[in-house]
């Protein structure tokens, strides 16, 4: 028999017969929460998205742009396939939320009850880290020029930093997030890229790796409890060098980009170094018209990294594969050159697409051997066919910097391993230290559920919007446990509940609740 999609099946023996109960959803209590836990990153007004989806209007407006993003996986962006590797923070859609969606567009979209509606993420500062930073660095007011073409512009600011530190936590802040693409982050320490505004920084030696920013991203904060308590060295009197990009048709439009660090106290003992490295590239990409071309990286036959093999063990932490336009699909992986099937998989990408790129941080810490051989595949599309090609007709394209070249251009962020690397659950561990960085930094919020007393569901949130509820459990007066979930879907649904009184614990970023509530 075909299950239909959100509809309960109940065979009833008794009477000899079978009835079918269908739920439509409603935007307000179906879908709206799935918009504001996955879409309006983007999506709110004077974000990067073409539409806001905080309200009902307008997510009527653009259902079926909805419906078709959703269908195709377009929306939310996640670009890498979770069947190879996993990461933290994975942008997706559960099958459920997914067909949720698609059913409300196909019943009409209704409205449902807008009371039962849950107020929408408010984006009233662009800030997301709380309390103050140790140190802002921020560009000057720039003024866009890109006209039909994409625009990439470099400034380089001094930090102003008077001894090293080590960074715990940073968010890279667009000033105008409606027309920065994407921003990359380095740190210059031999004034090699004096302070300034550059048509292109992209070969300029910048020997610190800070990290990006992309529609969506939010800010980065490192584990910093054992085992793994990690951070960025940033020396004194380091540049602090941004990338930006800027669509076409942003010309006239200003932007003044900045950067928020908090470090670890000044000589904080047992923290241990990330290295952001370009591990695996390819400059002689030669890419004929009308061809489909698989490059994999060149390996260099001097310096540590020779023949595309480290001499020690590595821990990796994240990965950042870029590309340009005609690349259609990556991989990035590591081979026991004395057995071929003794493969470490470390990030794939089966869709490419150059507007959706970002710093990828894996759940756990992947162990590379040393002696293993790295490598990177990027296939590119130089055809009529690929409907991102910059060309038309197609023309050979080359390895470079501009939008229209291409790069095989991939980074990794590195540790020296250390015995027990690969047991280290990196995504536990970053929950536990969101909670003591934000428990740090700001007051307490408030827990709020409503309606209190409830029927059959309640809604619960965090008095602050940014903060992330991470744990729920529901006990009765005994202590014993009804309800328990670990995700930070607002809506509670406990219709078979007996009436009386009961305790919810809640676990967020910050810290731990206790609330009453009443079944009535």
């Amino acid at each position: 028999m075909r299950i239909i999609s959100l509809c309960l099946l109940v065979h009833s023996i008794m009477l000899g017969f079978t009835k079918l109960y269908c739920q439509t959803p409603s935007f307000a209590t179906d879908i709206a929460p799935i918009f504001y836990n996955k879409c309006v990153s983007c999506h709110y007004n004077g974000g990067i998205a073409p539409f806001a989806l905080t309200d009902y209007t307008t997510s009527y407006t653009h259902r079926y742009n909805i419906q078709h993003a959703v269908q195709t996986g377009r929306m939310p962006p996640w670009p890498p396939d979770t069947t190879y590797s996993r990461m933290v923070g994975e942008r997706i859609l559960t099958a459920t939320e997914r067909q949720k969606i698609i059913d409300w567009v196909n019943a009409g979209a209704p409205s449902g009850n807008l009371a039962l509606q849950p107020p929408p993420p408010t984006f009233t500062t662009p800030y997301q880290l709380p309390g103050t930073p140790d140190l802002v660095v921020k560009i000057p007011p720039i003024t866009s020029s890109a006209t039909t073409t994409d625009q990439y512009v470099c400034v380089s600011v001094p930090s102003g930093l008077t001894q090293d530190r080590m960074i715990k936590a940073y968010e890279i802040v667009p000033g105008n997030p409606s027309i920065v693409h994407h921003a990359i982050v380095t740190g210059d320490t031999t004034n090699s890229f004096p302070p300034g505004m550059y048509d292109n920084c992209f070969t300029t030696a910048q020997d610190v790796g800070i990290g990006g920013y992309a529609p969506g991203q939010g800010p980065t904060i490192f584990p910093s409890v054992y085992p793994a308590k990690l951070g960025i060295l940033l020396p004194a009197n380091t540049n602090i060098v941004f990338q930006l990009h800027f669509p076409a048709g942003s010309i006239g439009q200003v932007d003044s980009t900045q950067i928020r660090f908090f470090f670890y106290p000044i000589n904080e003992p047992d923290v241990r170094q990330i290295y952001i490295i370009p591990l695996l590239q390819n400059w002689s990409l030669n890419i004929p018209p009308n061809t489909i071309q698989t490059y994999t990286n060149t390996c260099p036959s001097t310096g540590l990294f020779t023949n595309c093999q480290l001499p020690i063990n590595i821990s990796v932490f994240g990965a950042f594969p870029h590309s340009h336009l005609i690349c259609t699909r990556l991989r990035n992986f590591a081979v026991n050159p004395f057995n071929p099937n003794d493969t470490i998989p470390l990030i794939r990408i089966n869709r490419w697409d150059f507007h959706w790129q970002g710093f990828y941080t894996f759940k756990k810490l992947i162990k590379v051997p040393a002696g293993y051989k790295w490598y990177s595949y990027h296939t590119y599309d130089n055809t009529a066919a690929n409907p991102n090609n910059p060309n038309n007709p197609p023309q050979t394209v080359l390895a470079g910097e501009n939008t229209t070249d291409e790069m095989l251009f991939d980074s990794f962020m590195l540790l020296m391993y250390q015995s027990g690397d690969e047991n280290i659950n990196i995504d536990s561990l970053m929950t536990v230290s969101i909670k003591k960085f934000y428990s740090q930094n700001k007051e307490k919020s408030k827990i709020v559920i409503y309606p209190n007393p409830f029927s059959e569901w309640f809604y619960l949130k965090v008095q602050n919007s940014d903060e992330k509820i991470l744990y729920v459990r529901i006990t009765d007066i005994s202590g014993k446990i009804i309800f328990e979930k670990t995700d930070d879907y607002p809506f509670i649904f406990l219709p078979n509940m007996e009436k009386g009184l009961y305790f919810a614990e809640v676990i967020t970023s910050e810290g731990i609740y206790s609330v009453k509530i009443i079944k009535n």
